[in-house]
């Protein structure tokens, strides 16, 4: 099952990196601008991310620690509403700039990695800090 699990990342990072590839490729970017490589560094970032907490993982099951407990569910309970909560501030702040930039496809993009982002960073300081009630 490890080894299974393992060749399904390394396959799933492989279609995506290959994907990747060929939408540049058929788009013909070949000079990459600040925007292209904003946003595959951002794709990079989190596919590590991912990587890494599914590695983590398999080493937790291989010595018998359970993956997940009551304290990392309410630590992500937390998170997920304080950047809930915060990114309702950041889509009206979104709505305003409408008035002001024409292609809201980037506002949207923009809308999503910010609460993405904003989750992060509440789990990260969380998990550093602790909660409140522990």
């Amino acid at each position: 099952m490890k080894k299974e699990r393992i060749v399904s990342l390394l396959v799933i990072f492989s279609i995506t990196l290959v994907a990747v590839i060929l939408v540049i490729f058929m788009n013909n970017e070949m000079n990459l601008d600040i925007q292209s490589i904003i946003i595959s560094i951002v794709i990079s970032v989190v596919l590590v991310f991912y990587l890494t907490g599914q590695i983590r993982k398999i080493r937790e099951r291989k010595y018998g620690i359970p993956t997940e407990d009551e304290m990392s569910n309410r630590q992500k309970e937390i998170a997920g509403n304080k950047a809930f909560h915060s990114s309702l501030w950041i889509w009206l702040g979104l709505f305003y700039l409408k008035m002001y930039i024409e292609n809201t496809s980037t506002l949207l993009g923009i809308g999503i990695l910010a609460s993405v982002i904003l989750y992060g960073i509440y789990l990260w300081t969380i998990k550093l800090k602790g909660t409140r009630d522990e």
